[in-house]
């Protein structure tokens, strides 16, 4: 078959027109962000609340297809988007991971990228608290209408209260951790009193083991562990109950004060 022929194949065309399709680009979420002519797709006035982010009318057009080309390039596709500017990770939140990097290719550089998507996410938080019909269907569209002359007022404050919450949970881990520390050392420090007895309750004498005996059993708040403790200090150990354990080393630190708990 030559080459003219091969070119004629109906097999040949079929993969010429596949080929051609396969390098087209996909559509994206909610129309292609770059592209200025898909305003068209989003006239749905269901999709826009002019009650937060500013004014819903279609100012998409100020937003030039160069600036979002650039700022795209700066971006990831991970859910770890990070800031084109240098200023660490982004906070995306509520914001779907399928839409970000969509999302940083719609904001003009001129623009904190941090405020913007907190204006997103705050109005995608809202929609939580209202009725189905009255949310978004397109939080992408609804971004692509309001980015180019937004009001940052409902976003600055879903910033400031998701700071807050930051903080807290930061001073909750912070006590936390002050608090575990505390139980550990504790923990270290009754051991270390705990083994100290225990060597002194092997260098005593019967008579001595039955001086400590008796003294714990008066001084435990519960006169009912005077037999654990007889049994324990006879064998030269700590009973196993803690109140009963307690009053066995204030009796040793009482008879033998030179003890070193």
């Amino acid at each position: 078959m030559g080459p003219h022929e091969l070119l004629q194949h109906p097999g040949t065309r079929y993969l010429t027109r596949w080929l051609r399709r396969a390098r087209e680009p996909a559509d994206s979420i909610g129309g292609d962000a770059t592209d200025p002519s898909s305003d068209k797709n989003c006239t749905d006035e269901a999709d826009i609340d002019e009650s937060i982010g500013g004014d819903a009318t279609d100012h998409y057009s100020k937003i030039s297809t160069k600036t979002s080309t650039n700022t795209t390039t700066k971006g990831t596709t991970t859910e770890g988007l990070g800031s084109p500017d240098g200023g660490g990770e982004l906070q995306w939140t509520v914001v779907p991971a399928s839409i970000r990097s969509q999302i940083l290719g719609l904001i003009p550089q001129m623009h904190d990228q941090q405020r913007c998507i907190d204006l997103l996410a705050a109005r995608i938080s809202r929609d939580q608290t209202l009725p189905k019909e009255q949310r978004l269907s397109s939080p992408l569209k609804w971004f692509t209408k309001v980015i180019a002359d937004p009001d940052f007022a409902a976003g600055d404050q879903y910033a400031e209260e998701r700071l807050q919450e930051q903080n807290r949970v930061a001073a909750s881990i912070a006590e936390s951790k002050v608090t575990l520390e505390s139980k550990l050392e504790q923990g270290i420090a009754v051991q270390r009193r705990e083994e100290a007895a225990l060597a002194k309750l092997a260098l005593l004498d019967e008579s001595t083991l039955l001086g400590v005996s008796n003294l714990a059993a008066s001084v435990c708040e519960y006169p009912n562990f005077a037999t654990q403790i007889a049994e324990a200090v006879s064998k030269r150990s700590l009973p196993a109950n803690r109140h009963a354990r307690k009053a066995v080393l204030r009796a040793i630190k009482k008879m033998v004060p030179e003890s070193k708990e």
